[in-house]
């Protein structure tokens, strides 16, 4: 068959991948063809808002999906569009499936429907098995394909079909003859085949011959045909199996025209590669590249498509950028020059986000209103005619939503109670905000709308953990915003205090008593005290110094250990004991001490060692008998070392014995 260069796009907009189509046939030259195709959009009535809509566009069709609802226009050759016939509309016709619709990908001339419950359903043209049914029989009415569910994205290339489920994995069937199925071979599929070697997949787009998948880690993947470099790894030749795409990383967003591919980082610049002849590569020149490049110039880019042989970028001010092939006026600048690198589109700001067919153009504004520009040969714009367009025109009205914020206890990140205080800010560009609507769970089912108020008292789902606050708001012509949210920790249990270490024992008043505390949370420890006075992390451990009282006798050592939410937990059975010295260096302990040591009191002398052993020293005072000091965790005290020591007198014992902590000990040079 002959080599078919077709546009491809993937929106991605509020959780959905839309894209694709095909239509009338153009010769190039004597060996390409180019399939134009068609663009979708999903919208909502009356008026919708940017949050409700998702818009994408493929050759000569366009579609939109809003509310769950999908609705197409444009070429309709094969029944493309779903709406039971094969003949073009000017105008949006709606597309029904069993449920609501949670995104599209537009094939050259068939369509891959993904429906909110995570099944899939596919129309139009079925010769190579694109529709997945095992058949070979086009169709124009959407139906639901068998042994696939739980999918979150799907996009359809030029004859083939590609999704990817929630377990991470991807899915192919369709026309191969270039390896586009990554499945090793070149077998056309005429039902779903897994993509071995693929995991953790969040994203995918379809080119005419060759297949992307974006990772969730944000690397790049991709298999198919590759004669203008289109895979990215730096070779011409076709890959039946996935090729990580070197250099590139960081990527949020991916889309992919019939010999070319773009990626979006989340830095906001824009990496292209592959076929560049139009300049829609956007790099000032007409090379092709083998590996990605970035588009000079582009920086603060949200949203990115590829229509065929150009491209545009959608950057976080509202403005739309296009570049490349304008024979149709599809960069939009009044004009059918081309543009070897980027330029601003004028007449139209406020866009969120943007889908390109083979020559056209869709533009989604914060308003909820459609804007478009370029081919119209078969009513793709959908302003009812077939005129074409070189600069932007509104073909959808919308209507202006509210937008607005809200923060949980003034942006706490803790909280040990359910009741919190919400702070909530809203404005709309022409209209009033008037009511909002709050949610635990999203779902906004049960939920009332209220009036609209700064500050609301909330209570947050039972049990411990991270808790989110969902809200919409309305304003007085009932648009609505998109969910504003904010998260906080409810963690109602107190931190556990395994245990709490004081040592020394026993020390004289004055003296360092060191404590160490063993302590975790869940959610995370913020301080540890000792008698009011902080402990220092170290791992799980807190330690810190108090001072011996001056008052002799037992202490009690008051621990608290707080957790991110104030949850407190005090520890008070850890005790040390303050004693009186009353035997000081050079005084003989056997001469002054005639009976057995008191727990009150402490007891110093100093000498020179005469013998060493693992855990104890004996000392020699001066006296004519030697004391026997022990001291676990002593060390690095010698023979004929000179030492004083500080600690409880065994008098009973034979040598008399001392008994010291290692800070009672101190070595004199």
């Amino acid at each position: 068959m002959p080599q078919l260069h077709r546009m491809t796009i993937n929106v991605r907009a509020f959780g959905a991948i839309i894209t694709r189509g095909e239509g009338d046939f153009v010769m190039l030259d004597h060996k390409t063809l180019l399939l134009v195709t068609l663009a979708l959009v999903i919208c909502a009535c009356p008026p919708p808002s940017a949050a409700q809509i998702t818009i994408a566009a493929n050759g000569g069709r366009s579609s939109m999906v809003s509310d769950g609802v999908a609705w197409a226009w444009g070429y309709n050759v094969l029944g493309q569009l779903g709406d039971g016939t094969d003949a073009e509309r000017l105008t949006p016709v709606q597309v029904s499936i069993s449920g609501p619709v949670a995104g599209v990908g537009c094939g050259d001339y068939h369509t891959a429907i993904l429906a909110a419950d995570g099944t899939v359903w596919t129309c139009g043209y079925n010769a190579y098995g694109q529709l997945g049914d095992g058949g070979a029989a086009s169709r124009s009415t959407p139906a639901q394909l068998s042994g696939l569910s739980q999918v979150t994205a799907i996009d359809a290339g030029g004859l083939h079909t590609v999704a990817a489920s929630g377990d991470g994995t991807v899915w192919t069937w369709g026309y191969n003859a270039y390896g586009q199925l990554g499945d090793g071979s070149t077998a056309t599929r005429r039902v779903p085949t897994q993509v071995p070697g693929l995991s953790a997949i969040k994203a995918v787009a379809a080119g005419y011959g060759h297949t992307v998948a974006l990772a969730r880690d944000g690397t790049v993947w991709t298999w198919g045909y590759n004669s203008y470099g289109q895979l990215g790894d730096g070779s011409v030749l076709a890959k039946s199996s996935p090729v990580h795409v070197s250099g590139l990383t960081d990527v949020v967003a991916i889309c992919a025209d019939s010999s070319n591919t773009m990626a979006l980082k989340s830095d906001g610049t824009v990496w292209a590669w592959g076929y560049n002849a139009t300049g829609q590569l956007g790099d000032g020149t007409t090379s092709n590249r083998l590996t990605p490049a970035p588009v000079p110039g582009l920086t603060q880019v949200v949203a990115v498509s590829a229509g065929y042989g150009f491209c545009a970028a959608v950057t976080s001010g509202g403005a739309v950028w296009t570049w490349g092939d304008n024979t149709r006026g599809q960069l939009g600048d009044g004009t059918t020059n081309r543009s070897l690198s980027p330029i601003q589109v004028p007449g139209i700001s406020g866009v969120k986000s943007i889908a390109l067919g083979s020559a056209h153009v869709l533009a989604l504004k914060s308003s909820g209103a459609i804007w478009a520009w370029g081919d119209n040969r078969h009513g793709q714009l959908g302003d009812g005619t077939t005129t074409d367009r070189h600069s932007p025109i509104e073909v959808i009205s919308g209507s202006t939503v509210p937008s607005g914020v809200v923060t949980i206890d003034g942006g706490a990140d803790y909280t040990s109670t359910r009741q919190v205080v919400l702070t909530l800010s809203a404005t709309d560009e022409s209209g009033t905000v008037s009511e909002m609507c709050v949610s635990n769970d999203g779902v906004f089912d049960t939920e009332q709308w209220e009036p609209y108020s700064t500050a609301r008292n909330w209570t947050l789902s039972d049990g411990d953990g991270t808790k989110t606050v969902y809200v919409k708001f309305r304003n007085s012509t009932g648009g609505q915003s998109a969910v504003a949210t904010d998260t906080i920790i409810l963690d109602t249990t107190p931190p556990a205090i395994a245990s709490v270490q004081i040592a020394p024992a026993v020390a004289a008043a004055g003296d360092a008593v060191r404590v160490s505390v063993s302590a975790s949370d869940a959610g995370g420890i913020a301080s540890v005290t000792a008698d009011g006075v902080a402990l220092a992390q170290a791992g799980g451990t807190w330690t810190g110094t108090l001072t011996a009282h001056a008052a002799l006798g037992e202490h009690l050592v008051t621990v608290v250990a707080l957790d991110g939410a104030g949850n407190a937990r005090t520890d008070s059975t850890a005790r040390f004991r303050t004693a009186r010295v009353v035997a000081a260096g050079g005084r003989c302990l056997q001469g002054s001490i005639a009976h057995a040591a008191c727990e009150s009191f402490l007891f110093r002398t100093w000498g020179r060692v005469t013998m060493v052993d693992s855990s104890s020293f004996d000392l020699d005072d001066g006296c004519g008998q030697p004391i026997r000091v022990v001291c676990p965790g002593c060390s690095g005290i010698t023979t004929g070392d000179y030492v004083s020591a500080c600690g409880i007198l065994d008098a009973s014992a034979t040598p008399k014995t001392l008994t010291c902590d290692p800070a009672g000990i101190v070595r004199y040079d």
